[in-house]
């Protein structure tokens, strides 16, 4: 009976240290709520109240606020490169168990590796870049860390939602003033995909390679540059630079010449070459400034080991004419089959209006006018009979040749036109009884044209041409030559 006493009494005494033990050790099922109250007890004590951690009343800081970082591996043997979108401006390491530089030549690559054979303690690692962007990575040692070279990509193409929280603040870099990085990123994007020209007068064409500047916008302290590089040539433009310069718009002789260097701030597409029969757009972020009336702002392109160099004159009257997508308005006057004077019997004059559409970068155009054509045709011996045409015509001009600064160029051209023509105004009987035989009539034909324009300024220009029309349908003629001269304003 003590025996069975003795077991009974071990028996409870056995269940009682079990309950105990078990309550002293309950199982959490929210790993969560656990790590953070461990996290609140370690750092602020057991006397702490939510949302009052610090002396004073204090407000919690959110998840939604936090930047998640990105894990990084590191070990002592290898190093680990991360690529970054734009160049790296700051680094902090958490503690001294990492090492990191940016690597030679390219300073948007961070080099990191542990400093030591072996740590146990995780740390941290930041980085600001140039574009505004900020990145964190927790940092831990690897004997093989999984990813050696990693590139990372900014909020705007990263796809994530997770990457930034809502409403995040921008990081603002001294050079750029007011404005956010980010912001001068999508402005230059947004000018980029547009790619619309709003100046057409402003470019350089020389040796096969043409020079444009498409549009300028300005935003809060900003002028964003949009150009474009044309490279019509077999041979590729490799581009050794590209400047920014405010110079003297006359330089005295033995005076030396004063310029100012504009540095860009920022470039979206740059690319260093443009390979053969293709083209290349970029878009230049610069500082506000303003030309002075006796200066100009000069834009050049240089050819690496080459002779090709390009320079844009804003506000001079060079090599900004006769440029893809310019048009024109040509007014033209006319001799036709000879030297017409008031008492003429066998000759006449002409008077046109031509509305003509530069296209392709050769200045080849299309012409789009109207012409009245008044000659006569000699009657008796002092008599004449007029002869009048109206037509319209369309016509494709080929530039043949013109001179380096763009002053000279010389056309030659082909149309199709149609009108009518009629003799003597419709009237048959002349005034001593005779008939007219040839009838009114619709006429329609061609013509071959050879056109000179000597410009005095971007816009406007003065020129001679010559013309032979051929005319069928009628009855007084089928060849017509005219010459005559012409004023084209071109915008």
């Amino acid at each position: 009976m003590k025996t069975i006493t003795k077991i009974f009494v071990a028996a409870v005494a056995l269940f009682g240290v079990a309950i105990a033990a078990n309550a002293k050790s309950p199982k959490n099922t929210d790993n969560n709520v656990s790590s953070i109250a461990e996290h609140d007890i370690e750092v602020y004590g057991s006397n702490y109240t939510d949302g009052d951690k610090f002396d004073g009343l204090t407000r919690k800081v959110g998840f939604d606020r936090m930047i998640p970082p990105h894990a990084l591996e590191v070990c002592f043997e290898k190093t680990t490169h991360i690529i970054f979108p734009s160049e790296v401006v700051y680094v902090d390491l958490g503690n001294e168990n990492l090492v990191a530089g940016l690597a030679d030549g390219a300073k948007n690559v961070l080099r990191v590796k542990s400093a030591f054979k072996s740590f146990k303690q995780e740390t941290n690692l930041s980085v600001i870049t140039d574009d505004g962007s900020y990145y964190t990575f927790n940092v831990k040692f690897a004997k093989e860390p999984l990813l050696l070279s990693i590139e990372m990509t900014d909020f705007l193409h990263d796809g994530e939602s997770v990457n930034r929280p809502n409403n995040a603040q921008e990081i603002y870099l001294e050079k750029l003033g007011q404005e956010s990085p980010v912001l001068v990123k999508l402005i230059m994007k947004s000018i980029y995909k547009q790619n619309k020209r709003e100046i057409k007068h402003i470019g350089s064409k020389r040796f096969g390679v043409q020079f444009l500047l498409k549009s300028i916008h300005t935003n809060n302290g900003l002028l964003y540059f949009h150009t474009e590089l044309k490279n019509t040539s077999n041979i590729a433009f490799d581009i050794d630079y590209v400047s920014f310069k405010i110079v003297d718009k006359k330089v005295i002789k033995r005076t030396a010449m004063q310029e100012q260097v504009l540095e860009p701030l920022r470039a979206q597409n740059y690319v260093t070459v443009v390979h053969g029969k293709s083209s290349e757009r970029i878009v230049f972020a610069l500082e506000k400034f303003t030309i002075p009336d006796d200066k100009q702002l000069v834009i050049e392109v240089a050819e690496k080991k080459g002779g090709r160099h390009q320079s844009l004159f804003a506000g001079k009257a060079f090599a900004q004419r006769n440029l893809p997508g310019m048009s024109a308005v040509e007014v033209r006057a006319d001799m036709v089959n000879g030297f017409y004077t008031g008492n003429s019997r066998n000759c006449g004059y002409n008077l046109g209006v031509f509305y003509s559409v530069i296209k392709g970068n050769n200045a080849n155009t299309w012409s789009f006018g109207g012409e009245y054509l008044q000659t006569y045709k000699p009657y008796g011996e002092k008599g004449r009979i007029p002869v009048a045409q109206f037509t319209g015509e369309v016509g494709y001009n080929l530039r043949i040749v013109s001179d380096y600064s763009q002053t000279f160029h010389l056309y030659g051209g082909v149309s199709a036109l149609a009108g009518y023509e009629t003799v003597n105004w419709g009237e048959s009987i002349l005034r001593d009884g005779s008939t007219i035989q040839a009838k009114d009539a619709f006429i329609y034909g061609g013509a071959v044209t050879l056109s000179a324009d000597f410009y005095l300024s971007d816009h406007v220009a003065l020129g001679a041409h010559l013309k032979e029309k051929f005319i069928f349908g009628n009855d007084t003629g089928h060849f017509l030559f005219a010459y005559g001269i012409h004023f084209k304003y071109q915008f």
